[in-house]
């Protein structure tokens, strides 16, 4: 799992050649890290390999990459072309843009948003102070004007 998780393809290669693979959830545990980087890249490998990696891993990897600044390209990646879940509630009860939102992520925000509402106009401000007290305040819009 080390060897994935520290993108090092030549060590990866040698031990698959020798008979030593990923569980399911190891596979799932990779990609949920992967996703929390920010990591298209071992996403891609990661989906390539396991195609069939749904379920809970699908929801903490989308989860992961909402709280990650770095991680919209990875959100849209796992949402729009795999068909990950945008709506699931993780173990505090929060939707992925609940995630980006308290995280600060305004990329993986508005990610969620356009997903959520494809083909419908929206508009919203959000207000929220951050852990350090600063108040943080955004703007989103998404959707086509119709």
């Amino acid at each position: 799992m080390v060897a994935y998780q520290c993108r090092n393809w030549c060590a990866v290669d040698f031990l698959e050649e020798r008979g030593c693979h990923l569980s399911g959830g190891d596979a799932a545990q990779v990609l949920q890290a992967a996703a929390g980087v920010g990591d298209l890249e071992l996403c891609v490998r990661m989906l390539n390999k396991w195609p069939g990696l749904k379920g809970d891993a699908a929801g903490a990897a989308v989860h992961a990459a909402a709280a990650c600044s770095q991680g919209a390209e990875v959100l849209r990646f796992l949402v729009e072309e795999h068909g990950f879940p945008v709506t699931g509630l993780n173990s505090s009860g929060d939707t992925p843009l609940c995630v980006a939102a308290m995280h600060g992520c305004l990329p993986c925000a508005e990610a969620c948003v356009c997903v959520l509402v494809a083909g419908v106009r929206l508009f919203f401000h959000v207000k929220m102070l951050t852990p350090d007290d600063h108040l943080l305040s955004f703007s989103l819009a998404a959707g086509s004007a119709g």
